[in-house]
């Protein structure tokens, strides 16, 4: 028996990855996918292995992290930029770490977090987009490409934390993939009714649940008033009350400033607010429950006819958006299948590039937060 054997530089090595997982050659493209595929896999071996008699075990994060430290770090030329920790240039660019990645899979569904540091793969699901059965296909799971290219017979393209199928790639049926086909809507789980029934139902149970306003005072809040004052310079959407022209009345979203209350942890309320001699007071309030707020402030926008913006600037390739402000769960799962390239000021990644690919679920899951979505192709896009 022989043995054949290639002496690759890093560039060279990379370029043959990238056709392989059928990706762009980017150095910060192919890091992402290379090591999002290696998690996939070394969560996925033990339970492929499994038998009766030796029943397949859960690997932990020290052993993960670990292999990709000792078996990927090779592949790239700066090797002592340790590929499991996180980075922010003075240009502001944001390198993944594999801990990060890890979590990003765990979140879009790829694997799943069993507790005390242990991980699973999760079910396969295919992911079609609402408005066409043809179009570009989502695939979710934790299972190898390799396997499910074997089991499906389809040619998958692996992108970031992403991998997809392409209908029209030549072998590709529709019944191959039939049974794990499912709407985005099905992925992400959450509310099934669309943003203004649910704000509305969710308005009128925490009216049903007000009670009188104790120890709260209007003058010592923050309102949240984006139409308020609309188009002109602000720091944000929440305002005190004497930064308003006109004294605010009804339903409003309110919470303590950060200066008298714990910032990790303020509460927010839906108060009943009226005029008093020209003075703003609460009649009555509830407490907001902290995993409903983001989305109720979609709703609040939504309501006063308010829409946020999302820039995606379109190329043949990858794709790059900014996003300013968070989002609500579960509609925040979309933007672990990007990288970050750019943060804010207190380092929160806000810019994100991601797979082209993305783009038509992208836009499927912020239209549901009532998200206005401006393309821009730039020059070297293919109309």
């Amino acid at each position: 028996m022989s043995y054949a054997m290639e002496l690759l530089s890093p560039t060279h090595a990379l370029s043959r990855l990238a056709c392989i997982l059928d990706c762009s050659d980017k150095v910060p493209v192919i890091r992402v996918t290379a090591i999002s595929e290696f998690l996939r896999a070394s969560i996925y071996q033990p339970y492929y292995w499994g038998t009766d008699w030796w029943p397949p075990q859960p690997v932990h994060t020290n052993k993960i992290i670990s292999a990709v430290r000792r078996d990927l770090r090779f592949l790239w030329e700066d090797t002592d930029h340790p590929t499991f920790i996180s980075e922010i240039s003075e240009s502001g660019e944001y390198t993944l770490s594999a801990t990060d990645i890890l979590n990003k899979l765990c979140n879009v569904g790829d694997i799943v977090k069993l507790g005390n540091g242990f991980w699973a793969p999760g079910p396969v699901r295919i992911v079609k987009t609402a408005d066409g059965r043809e179009g570009t296909l989502l695939v979710i799971g934790g299972a190898p490409f390799e396997t499910l290219e074997k089991k499906f017979a389809i040619r998958i393209s692996c992108v970031g934390c992403g991998r997809f199928v392409h209908p029209d790639r030549t072998g590709f049926r529709r019944l191959q993939v039939e049974q794990e086909l499912q709407s985005v809507d099905d992925w992400l789980g959450g509310p099934t009714q669309d943003l203004s029934t649910w704000t509305q139902r969710a308005f009128k149970a925490l009216v049903e649940n007000m009670s009188p306003a104790v120890n709260v005072e209007a003058s010592e809040c923050e309102i949240y008033a984006p139409d308020e004052l609309p188009g002109k310079p602000r720091r944000g959407n929440w305002l005190s009350i004497r930064d308003f022209s006109i004294v605010p009345t009804g339903l409003r979203l309110c919470r303590p400033p950060a200066d008298k209350s714990s910032s990790y942890d303020r509460p927010t309320y839906l108060a009943v607010l009226r005029e008093d001699g020209g003075i703003a007071t609460f009649r009555q309030l509830a407490l907001v429950p902290i995993d409903i707020r983001l989305r109720l402030m979609f709703g609040f926008e939504q309501l006063h006819g308010i829409q946020r913006t999302v820039t995606i600037e379109i190329n043949d390739q990858i794709c790059r958006t900014r996003v300013p402000f968070k989002l609500p769960d579960p509609e925040s799962r979309i933007l672990a299948f990007g990288w970050p390239v750019g943060t804010d000021q207190n380092g929160r990644p806000i810019v994100f590039e991601f797979s082209s690919n993305l783009v038509p679920f992208l836009i499927e899951v912020l239209t549901k937060l009532n998200i206005r979505i401006t393309k821009i192709h730039s020059p070297e896009t293919k109309r």
